[in-house]
């Protein structure tokens, strides 16, 4: 991982002081309301929070807000968080929150000025060579993991947040990665789509209950 090689300018601080009665959701939602004052006295040069309405942001948000602030600690956003990021921006603007859809219009903006190098797959590579050994699933047995790609480290982060509660992933999203897998003529990639399929096929129905 890259050193630090930035520090968060005085304009762009967005400390706030918590209490014992806050959750994490709204000591996140207070940052962004600090974030929209310093914006409204043009102390950031930006103005996509100006529409923004803080408590309408959800644990989504607040989970890329914090991969965002890693990405500007250390200087810098792989490959693969860049789909990651994409994913979630199209997913904010389809839900019809505007302040959603604007909040990540900001946050796009802030990622153009930080660098995005290469991420070496060794450890998504590594992770589901561990899960072979120890899953029972057919299909993930058949998977030979050197021929997965960035598209599919990207959706196993997604999978992974989905199943934390830290974010979505609406069935018919997962449907267009599957159905790309399954086209592709890649067999591996096939048979881990299926696994993925499986495997969120039970929190679906939990949810769907």
């Amino acid at each position: 991982m890259p050193e630090e090689s930035k520090s968060t300018s005085n304009n762009e601080r967005h400390e706030v002081s918590p209490s014992a009665e806050q959750t994490p959701l709204e000591l996140f939602q207070q940052k962004i309301s600090l974030l929209k004052r310093q914006e409204e006295t043009g102390e950031l040069p930006t103005a996509h929070l100006k529409k923004v309405n803080p408590k309408e942001l959800n644990e989504e948000d607040m989970f890329m807000f914090d991969l965002f602030e890693v990405w500007q600690r250390v200087g810098s956003v792989d490959s693969v968080n860049i789909i990651f990021f994409h994913k979630y921006r199209n997913r904010a603007h389809k839900s019809d929150n505007f302040s959603r859809a604007d909040f990540s219009a900001f946050l796009a903006n802030k990622l153009v000025g930080i660098p995005v190098v290469e991420k070496s797959l060794d450890g998504f590579y590594a992770e589901i060579r561990d899960l072979q050994e120890s899953h029972p699933d057919g299909n993930l047995k058949l998977v030979d993991v050197d021929l997965l790609g960035e598209e599919d480290d990207a959706m196993w982060v997604q999978v992974k947040a989905f199943e934390e509660g830290k974010m979505n992933l609406p069935r018919e999203e997962f449907e267009e990665y599957h159905k790309a897998a399954t086209i592709s003529g890649n067999k591996s990639c096939k048979h881990f789509a299926d696994f993925l399929a499986a495997r969120l096929s039970a929190r679906w129905k939990q949810d769907e209950s």
